[in-house]
C-alpha cells in the first residue's frame, strides 16, 4: 500500500515541480494511510462492505504504515546515507562559486533562520560571507541585492576560501542536524578561540552542537 501510494506521490510531485528533499519528504510524510481509515473500516463492516476477514487486517495495514512512517524520516535524516545522498538535491552536485569576499562573519546556510541573522548584522555595518548548498536560495539573495555564494558548507576547502582561518564568527544555520554538529567540530578544532553560533532543531541537537564546542546556541522556535 505505501510503495503503490508512494509511487503516485513521487510522480506529482515531479509534475508540480517539488525539487530536492522536498520531493522526498512529499512522498515519505503522505504515503502513509491516515487515522481516517479506522474510521472508514469501522464504517464498512458496519455496512456488511467488507468481509470480516479484511476488516480485521485492514486496522493492523493502517498502524503499521503509521509505524513505518517515522522510521522512514529517520532514515532519509542521514541515519542512512545511500538514501540520504541518492536524493540530495541536484545543485549540490554542482561546482562551487569560486569565493571572491571576505569578511568577520560567516553564515553556513541561508534559509530563513540564516536570513534574519544575515539582514541583523549587516544592517549593523559589519561585512557578512553566505555560504549555502541550494542554488536556488542563493540566486533569490543576489535578486534582492545581498550576495552570497554557492557550495556545500561543511567542505573544508570552500570554508577556507570564505576566510575561515581570518573569521571572528562563525554562524551554523545548516538544516541537517548532522552536518551543523560535524560543521561546528571541525571549526573548533580548526581555531578554538572563534565564536561559534549554531541554531538547533531540538532538545537533543542543543546538547550535541553543546559537546561539538558550540559558544552560542539558539533554538529557532523556541526562542
Amino acid at each position: 500500500m505505501m510503495v503503490a501510494k508512494g509511487a503516485i506521490l513521487y510522480v506529482l510531485a515531479v509534475a508540480f515541480r517539488i525539487r530536492g528533499r522536498d520531493r522526498w519528504l512529499f512522498t515519505l510524510g503522505l504515503a502513509r494511510a491516515g487515522e481516517f481509515g479506522f474510521v472508514l473500516i469501522s464504517f464498512a463492516l458496519q455496512q456488511a462492505v467488507l468481509p470480516g476477514e479484511i476488516g480485521q487486517i485492514l486496522p493492523l495495514v493502517v498502524a503499521l504504515s503509521m509505524l513505518l512512517t517515522p522510521l522512514a524520516f529517520i532514515a532519509d535524516d542521514g541515519h542512512a546515507p545511500r538514501i540520504a545522498d541518492r536524493h540530495a538535491p541536484r545543485d549540490a552536485r554542482e561546482d562551487p562559486d569560486e569565493i571572491d569576499e571576505w569578511g568577520p562573519v560567516i553564515i553556513a546556510g541561508i534559509g530563513r533562520f540564516g536570513q534574519v541573522v544575515n539582514w541583523m548584522v549587516q544592517m549593523a555595518g559589519v561585512k557578512t560571507v553566505v555560504l549555502d548548498h541550494d542554488l536556488s536560495t542563493i540566486g533569490l539573495m543576489r535578486r534582492f541585492g545581498f550576495k552570497g555564494f554557492f557550495g556545500d558548507p561543511t567542505r573544508p576547502e570552500l570554508l577556507h576560501a570564505a576566510g575561515l582561518a581570518e573569521a571572528r564568527v562563525l554562524v551554523v544555520a545548516l538544516d541537517h542536524k548532522k552536518a551543523a554538529v560535524r560543521l561546528v567540530e571541525y571549526a573548533r578544532a580548526e581555531r578554538p578561540d572563534r565564536h561559534i553560533v549554531a541554531r538547533a532543531h531540538d532538545r537533543v541537537h542543543v546538547y550535541e552542537l553543546y559537546r561539538a564546542g558550540t559558544d552560542d546556541i539558539v533554538r529557532e522556535m523556541f526562542d
